[in-house]
């Protein structure tokens, strides 16, 4: 379609592979949110360094596997009629890490902040936006001779959605306390959240070739996805599986609050603590008496029995 005689927008192509790339990518976020949910339980029952540890690899999990490499897994099926695609490594591996962070940030709230529905929404929020911003900036980094836009409409839908699937994660990984079923459930929903913002963002993209940037066969600065990708997805797959073999075999143990750790149990309390009254002083009741008051009782009794 030509606009003004100058513009033309060209088609572009979602699925160029077929239904692989989504189906692929979405096994992908699954598995990332599976492991990154199970290592989530062992935040909650952790503090101290091991807390940040685990917590660490949940945001790599959640936000590398199962958002930034579901992302850009299904760029592999993008094309665009006429135009060679390259990518900035540099804008691309920010990006990657932009979603590492929000997650961290999203887990770390509400590991802090247990109570509440306010600290969710909130996490909820930061989180939701930063892997909005992961995705655009994600398509920022591609490299083409044409010009590209977004319309307004399919952002606002896409940014509603990662905030939704964002908050619905971190709730999932605060409350979800055992059993893999609910774990396994609430993984398929976030990596099918997950699709549905990357495909509604991509559905609301426009490129345009102009008469200044038009040229069959050139090829724009930056590398092809195969040559930076297969590596770092290769290098992500053993990640995710030292992650998986970490979270499953150790055992997760229940937090005991500090005050709970010092206080003592209810049979040392039982055994050592004295009765008390209110004026704080242990004072024999009716049927209680010392031994020496019962021995002088005794001694009282006898004397009047022998004087009569």
């Amino acid at each position: 379609m030509s606009v003004g005689g100058e513009v033309t927008v060209v088609e572009i192509e979602h699925f160029a592979y077929g239904l692989w790339t989504p189906v692929l990518a979405y096994t992908v976020s699954c598995i990332g949110a599976l492991v990154g949910l199970v290592m989530a339980g062992h935040v909650r029952s952790r503090r101290g360094w091991p807390r940040a540890g685990w917590l660490l690899g949940a945001a790599i999990s959640i936000g590398c596997t199962g958002i930034w490499a579901m992302h850009f897994i299904a760029m592999l099926g993008f094309q665009v009629t006429g135009m060679v695609i390259r990518y900035d490594i540099v804008l691309t591996i920010l990006s990657g890490m932009l979603a590492v962070v929000v997650v961290g940030v999203g887990l770390t709230i509400v590991a802090l902040r247990p109570r509440g529905l306010g600290p969710l929404l909130l996490a909820g929020l930061i989180t939701g936006l930063g892997v909005a911003s992961m995705h655009y900036m994600g398509m920022a980094s591609m490299r083409m001779y044409g010009t590209m836009h977004h319309l307004w409409s399919y952002v606002v839908a896409a940014i509603v959605i990662a905030i939704v699937a964002a908050t619905a994660a971190l709730w999932a990984a605060l409350h979800l306390r055992s059993g893999w079923f609910p774990v396994l459930g609430a993984s398929l929903l976030m990596g099918l959240a997950v699709s549905a913002m990357h495909y509604t963002g991509m559905m609301g993209m426009r490129v345009a070739e102009t008469s200044t940037t038009a040229g069959p066969g050139r090829v724009p600065e930056g590398a092809e996805a195969m040559d930076f990708f297969l590596p770092l997805f290769v290098g992500l797959i053993l990640l995710t599986l030292v992650f998986a073999l970490l979270a499953i075999l150790t055992p997760t143990t229940p937090v005991v609050p500090v005050a709970e750790e010092r206080r003592p149990s209810a049979a040392a309390q039982s055994i050592f603590a004295p009765a008390r009254t209110n004026g704080g002083s242990h004072s024999p009741g009716p049927r209680e008496s010392s031994p020496s008051a019962t021995a002088s009782q005794n001694s009282s009794n006898a004397s009047e029995r022998h004087r009569g």
